[in-house]
């Protein structure tokens, strides 16, 4: 959503968080679905002032969280239009799709 490179809406917003604060205690709001993990700098963009995954980060995660293969086309073409993203994200993101 804000790669703004789909018109489909999640059910629900999705954060990761260090694994570091896997022992905190957190009031998570309803409708925020909290993951774990360490995302690598390379990973990271902001948009704005909201550090996100990058596109192809984010894609990478919609195909594991097994987002339809249709939505996940047309947002790669989106991306690859805007520069989001080059040829070899493209591979790595479609031969994950066909492995999924």
């Amino acid at each position: 959503m804000l790669h703004n490179l789909s018109d489909a809406l999640p059910r629900k917003v999705n954060l990761t968080l260090p694994t570091a604060w896997t022992k905190r205690r957190l009031r998570v709001p309803k409708g925020v679905v909290i993951h774990h993990g360490d995302v690598a700098t390379n990973d990271r963009v902001e948009i704005g002032a909201v550090p996100v995954t990058t596109a192809r980060r984010t894609l990478l995660d919609c195909i594991d969280a097994h987002v339809s293969p249709e939505l996940i086309e047309a947002a790669v073409r989106q991306a690859r239009t805007r520069a989001l993203i080059d040829k070899d994200d493209v591979k790595a993101i479609r031969a994950r799709g066909r492995a999924a």
